[in-house]
């Protein structure tokens, strides 16, 4: 018996804890390349004294290639993330005003897809380390609540189990990126992606152009509205946090590719406009923007601008709310 738990004990030692050590304090060696912008919490987290930017936009990958700071604002910082939700944007402004911070003013800016799909937030939000222990127990507990069609409703016992083992660094997904990522050369691309965002602050890179951006968007309910539940939970948990903290707030919309805007039907559109009347009468305090199409060549893809897009909006958004 003794000699199963010296075992143990060395295997703990010389294998498990160099592992936890990875998981905990250098995820940025094996996080995908392409979410190179969740190291933004990082760079949130490292430079509190510094990083206090009177504007910050919050959103997803639409937001990330499609805002351009240096062309609105010296005020504005783009804090779009590959994949990102209501979810994450809960959690990262929650975190920022505890530590105390407090914007002007924040904007809160997705696509379509992610009111409709939680997408990613299991993948990366956790398993790259963004949450508290706390925040996940919270997170799980309202998928049990509100559901989330994609995800389901775990028992009370499976999210206990998961939370404990994605913090142990032993769930499945941190196990397959590091398999993966970890002895590749992702980390000097991440860097350069983190330099690039810190110059530009925040905008971090355009999709090159391919015929996908002649194609409708996928993933996307076009019949109707389809809200996720899960995430118009979130949604609301940001706006009341952002309304209670005397914060103005802007939500608004990078511009659908027309391709995927013509396969919106009527009754999308009316659900839509039904939605927005109900967010004005709940939120009187917001501006609400609304969804709009740019032609494809603005695009790189069926979705994410490419650099003459991305000017086009930025310089529209500068003269909506800027000038």
């Amino acid at each position: 018996m003794r000699s199963v738990f010296l075992k143990l004990a060395l295997f703990i030692l010389a294998v498990y804890l160099p592992w936890f050590a990875i998981v905990k304090f250098a995820r940025h060696r094996y996080v995908a390349d392409d979410f190179a912008s969740w190291m933004k919490f990082s760079v949130i987290e490292d430079d509190q004294k510094k990083f206090n930017p009177p504007h910050i936009a919050v959103g997803d990958c639409l937001l990330l290639a499609g805002m351009l700071p240096e062309k609105i604002d010296q005020k504005v910082f783009n804090l779009g993330m590959s994949g990102a939700t209501p979810i994450e944007a809960y959690f990262l402004l929650k975190h920022y005003l505890a530590s105390g911070k407090k914007p002007e003013r924040v904007y809160l800016m997705f696509g379509m897809t992610h009111f409709q799909l939680a997408d990613s937030f299991q993948e990366y939000t956790l398993a790259y380390g963004r949450l508290t222990v706390g925040d996940e127990l919270t997170l799980m507990n309202d998928i049990r609540i509100h559901g989330s069609p994609e995800i389901g409703k775990p028992h009370w016992t499976k999210t206990w189990i998961d939370s404990g083992m994605t913090f142990l660094g032993l769930d499945s997904v941190t196990s397959v990126q590091m398999r993966k990522r970890l002895f590749t050369p992702s980390y000097k691309f991440i860097q350069n992606n983190l330099d690039t965002m810190a110059l530009t602050r925040g905008q971090h890179h355009f999709r090159d152009e391919s015929l996908d951006r002649f194609q409708p968007a996928p993933f996307v309910d076009y019949d109707h509205l389809s809200l996720n539940p899960l995430i118009t939970h979130y949604f609301r948990k940001t706006l009341d946090m952002l309304q209670d903290a005397g914060i103005e707030t802007i939500v608004d919309f990078i511009p659908n590719n027309i391709v995927t805007w013509k396969k919106f039907s009527p009754r999308f559109h009316q659900e839509w406009q039904d939605y927005r009347k109900q967010l004005k009468r709940d939120y009187p305090r917001i501006t609400l923007g609304d969804i709009s199409h740019y032609p494809p060549e603005m695009f790189g893809d069926h979705s994410h601008m490419n650099a003459e897009g991305a000017e086009k909006f930025s310089l529209a958004f500068k003269k909506q709310y800027y000038q």
